[in-house]
């Protein structure tokens, strides 16, 4: 933020009253005063500082002005009274008093242009002119006023009043003091039109040519104080200034002065006004510039208009039409270019896919619409951006693809004549990446369009077409792990919840036809969570169940106690396998006087079993013991020496006595 201490300063004024575009009128609430407060976007500051220190009383006074965020705020004297357009139009004012209210604002462009260097107002019209209270003519409004810049070819920004603006301020050089002048004498057309010698001061200062009207406003001033009404004779007129010289010379002498001022005055007057303008200036000069505005050549008109005058005939109409013309040409001229370059720019994009070159052609697509072009070249720009999009995806660049959309969101976002572009160029591209089978990038691009179209149905489809594809592809786990993903990170969206719940009942069905049924029973959970018949789920319990049968886990364990409780059929049968005891015995003979029982007990289910086995020999002896989960028993008895042969039967039982395996020899 620059001049700080002038934004300090200014904020200390209050606001009594907001005016429009930007203005308002403070109040200095140390000295109570009232001031003008503006807010300018074009601005010279060294006009403004030139102003503030050499104060003029034709001139409102500038107390302070600062920069602030690329403007200029200026605090100046508060003008109270109406503008001269208004005191014209209110009051029935003198043809004195006119002139005085001119020569007052000649005074005052007199001052601005001796600055060094000078000071061109470029806005000079009736409505730009205050007259005070005390009736004192002020000039305001000099917001536009720049300094004069030596060999400057034209102005950089073109500015004034059109029917006021002199026409270099069309562009066709800088302007100057005459460009004051030219405005001024526009004033004078419409303060003095009763005046033949005002409109003859007017013509010459507004000719097409700077270098033809006064060079100076003081030559004007010298014209305009030479004035008198023109309800005096010019008889009466130099009568009263022959009165003057009674006083000096004879009575005598100053009548005969008289008599031939007037005769002179009265005989020239006759020729210039009736004869000499009428047959060799107004009408040749006239005629040829109706022709040449029929032959399209404006300028000549323009400088033919200059030589019959203002006020022959219809010629001030003729030449602002000329004027008109001449700028409605240089704009076309302007517009022409600004296309041109946006064509231009339209191919390098084109040709280049670029975002630098999109962004290009943007730009120049607002500067066009900012000159007025009018045309369907938002078109245009779309169906560029459209060509690149399609182009980049044809050659596997989608990221490239997603730049020009989002060059094109933001560079046009806010701008005229894009409203709902972004939103129709995101609308195909989600198209497009659904032909290019890239569905998840598609339903994002739709999903951001929110209500636009039929974007949520299409979202919908685009995951619709990802389901259908992961099916064809035969890619069920892939699809599954893509739409755990998507659901995890949207667990609102109802529509990927069902398909994600679609594909884990697929991805359980491919486990449970491979045999891997612990797998398959994650994926039916994921699918059944909230349906009542489970029935597909229990059978793949079941299946685990059966396949860990000789070695149940804790989770076959699990799942047999709920399929057994819930009355699945074949359930209880398995857990009856799985808790029954499978006893082997055998007997081995080791040598004389012993042998070895071999005693095997197992069970599905696991757990310790004690029994007791029984041996028997064929002199009717017998002998019993307990045992618990024995493999190898060694039976000695050193009453036989060939112990295995005598041996006839081994009988292995539970302590109920219930027989649960024999040995017979």
């Amino acid at each position: 933020m620059e001049d700080l201490s002038e934004i300090v300063e200014g904020a200390l004024y209050v606001t009594i009253r907001e005016l429009n575009d930007k203005k308002s009128i403070v109040m200095d609430p140390e000295t109570e005063k009232l001031y003008y407060k503006k807010t300018l976007k074009i601005y010279s500051v060294p006009v403004f500082r030139y102003l503030k220190e050499h104060p003029n009383p034709a001139l409102p006074r500038i107390k302070t002005f600062w920069r602030e965020e690329g403007n200029l705020v200026v605090i100046e004297e508060l003008i109270q009274g109406s503008t001269l357009l208004e005191y014209l139009e209110e009051h029935d004012v003198s043809f004195e008093e006119k002139k005085r209210i001119l020569l007052e604002i000649c005074d005052g462009l007199i001052f601005l242009h001796s600055a060094e260097p000078p000071i061109i107002h470029r806005d000079i019209k009736a409505t730009n002119i205050m007259i005070t209270d005390d009736g004192k003519a002020v000039i305001i409004d000099y917001d536009a006023a720049k300094q004069y810049v030596q060999g400057s070819s034209k102005d950089t920004v073109l500015i004034g009043t059109q029917g006021n603006a002199a026409p270099e301020q069309y562009g066709f050089a800088q302007s100057d003091q005459r460009t004051d002048i030219y405005a001024f004498g526009k004033m004078i057309e419409k303060v003095m039109p009763e005046s033949p010698r005002a409109m003859e001061v007017a013509r010459i200062a507004t000719i097409f040519n700077p270098a033809s009207r006064y060079q100076t406003v003081r030559q004007m001033r010298n014209e305009i104080e030479k004035l008198w009404d023109p309800k005096i004779s010019t008889a009466e007129h130099y009568k009263d200034k022959a009165g003057e010289m009674v006083h000096k010379k004879t009575f005598k002498l100053a009548v005969a002065l008289v008599i031939l001022i007037i005769l002179a005055a009265v005989g020239k007057r006759f020729f210039d006004k009736n004869i000499y303008p009428e047959y060799f200036v107004r009408k040749p000069a006239y005629e040829a510039a109706v022709e040449a505005m029929k032959a399209g050549d404006y300028e000549k008109a323009v400088e033919k208009l200059d030589k019959c005058g203002h006020s022959y005939e219809d010629s001030a109409d003729l030449y602002q039409e000329c004027l008109d013309r001449i700028y409605e040409k240089k704009q076309q001229k302007i517009k022409d270019t600004y296309l041109e370059d946006f064509n231009t720019a339209v191919d390098a994009f084109r040709g280049s896919g670029q975002t630098d070159d999109e962004i290009e052609m943007i730009s120049r697509y607002q500067t066009m619409t900012n000159a007025g072009l009018d045309g369907n070249y938002n078109d245009v720009c779309y169906d560029a951006a459209i060509y690149i999009i399609k182009k980049n995806l044809d050659e596997d660049k989608k990221g490239q693809a997603k730049n020009v959309l989002t060059v094109f969101s933001d560079k046009t976002k806010k701008m005229k004549g894009f409203d709902g572009y972004t939103e129709k160029l995101r609308y195909e591209f989600a198209g497009m990446l659904c032909d290019k089978k890239e569905y998840g990038d598609a339903r994002e691009q739709y999903l951001l369009l929110g209500e636009y179209e039929d974007s949520a149905k299409k979202a919908e489809e685009s995951m619709d077409e990802m389901y259908n594809y992961y099916i064809e592809s035969d890619q069920l786990m892939i699809g599954y792990q893509y739409f755990d993903d998507l659901y995890t990170k949207h667990l609102d969206d109802d529509h990927v919840r069902k398909l994600r719940k679609e594909l884990s009942k697929l991805v359980g069905e491919r486990f449970y036809r491979d045999g891997e049924y612990n797998k398959a029973i994650q994926y039916f959970r994921i699918y059944y969570a909230d349906k009542t018949d489970k029935a597909r789920l229990y059978d793949a319990e079941y299946m685990y169940c059966v396949e860990n049968m000789d070695k149940p886990d804790n989770l076959s364990k699990q799942y047999l106690e709920q399929l057994v409780e819930m009355g699945y059929p074949g359930a209880a049968d398995l857990k009856n396998g799985m808790d029954t005891w499978k006893i082997n015995v055998w007997v081995e003979n080791s040598g004389q006087y012993q042998f070895i029982i071999h005693v095997e007990c197992s069970r599905a289910s696991g757990g310790t079993l004690e029994y007791n086995v029984t041996t028997k020999f064929t002199d009717g002896a017998k002998y019993t013991y307990n045992a618990t989960n024995t493999n190898a028993t060694k039976v000695s008895n050193g009453l036989y020496s060939d112990m295995y042969n005598y041996l006839s039967y081994v009988g292995v039982y539970d302590l109920s006595g219930n027989l649960l395996a024999e040995w017979t020899h």
